[in-house]
């Protein structure tokens, strides 16, 4: 997967916003999910959810506190390449 597609993939999960309107155009790729965002730990559990289904893999749990909780839209975005990348490899 391109990055920018899964740029434009990622940001429309996130505009979901979990219960709350998040606008489109506020999210970038230094967005903080938990701080700017105010992910909580239910909103990070149907997120990652939100993404296997897209990607259609399971996001292992030793890579949530690495890439996810935390951490930015852009460190997601760089995950979800790379790990495509391999499936594709």
């Amino acid at each position: 997967m391109k990055k920018e597609e899964v740029r434009t993939k990622v940001i429309d999960i996130v505009a979901e916003g979990f219960g709350r309107e998040i606008e489109k155009d506020k999210i970038t790729e230094e967005t903080k999910l938990n701080e700017d965002l105010k992910f909580d730990e239910l909103d990070m559990v149907e997120f990652v959810m939100s993404l296997e289904e897209m990607l259609g893999m399971e996001i292992p749990d030793e890579d949530y506190d690495k890439y996810f909780y935390g951490h930015t839209v852009g460190s997601v975005i760089d995950y979800i390449v790379e790990k495509t990348k391999e499936r594709t490899e």
